[in-house]
């Protein structure tokens, strides 16, 4: 099973788009239970998610043993300011090593 960390879970965050360099935003998933190698897909959703961030989807990798891997965004400066923009960053379902199972 994957979650996000409690650090990671902010209800209602506001990040300020940047001027004129992009920001990045690291988002922790945490493995709970199983030890095996995994690759756990992620994707955004959001109204205006690929204008605003270059990443909207993606893979993060586990190793064998690892328990955390990070997520990172990338908050994009455009032309256009809003004055609000949301986001959602989901998990999907992972894909487990060779033996396909969480070992």
């Amino acid at each position: 099973r994957f979650s996000f960390t409690s650090q990671t879970l902010v209800a209602n965050h506001t990040y300020m788009e940047p001027d004129l360099v992009s920001k990045r935003l690291a988002f922790t998933a945490e493995r709970v239970g199983g030890k095996g190698a995994a690759t756990l897909p992620w994707h955004v959703e959001g109204v205006n998610s690929a204008s605003t961030l270059r990443e909207t989807k993606g893979v993060v990798e586990f190793v064998e043993g690892q328990q955390y891997a990070d997520i990172v965004l990338t908050l994009q400066p455009d032309e256009i300011p809003e004055v609000q923009d949301d986001f959602v960053l989901l998990l999907d379902a992972p894909f487990f090593g060779a033996n396909g199972n969480e070992g």
